[in-house]
């Protein structure tokens, strides 16, 4: 009886063994995403965060123009430079030169 369950023990460990195994060959491939590839993306995101500021400090200067408020449409474009400015100051990969 005693050898029945060792017997039952052993295949369950390598019943398990087996399928951690298989798990393990069924794994996506590392992506091999170079140094490189990773700045441009990080750049992307930057400028893609950048543009939405700036669209909606934008937003903000039209609805400063619709009430015909010049002190609020100057603040508004002040607003809008900064984020212009911050969109320049990204550090720009030397891959990505060609598109800033």
């Amino acid at each position: 009886m005693r050898k029945r369950t060792i017997a039952r023990v052993l295949a369950v460990a390598l019943g398990a063994a087996l399928a951690l195994g298989a798990l393990a060959g069924c794994q996506s491939p590392a992506t091999g995403a170079t140094d490189q590839q990773q700045a441009n993306r990080t750049y992307m995101t930057k400028v893609n965060q950048a543009v939405e500021e700036l669209n909606t400090r934008l937003g903000e200067f039209d609805e400063a123009v619709a009430q015909e408020s010049v002190v609020n449409m100057r603040n508004a474009a002040n607003s809008a430079f900064e984020a212009i400015d911050a969109l320049a100051a990204i550090d720009t990969p030397d891959a990505m030169k060609d598109l800033q």
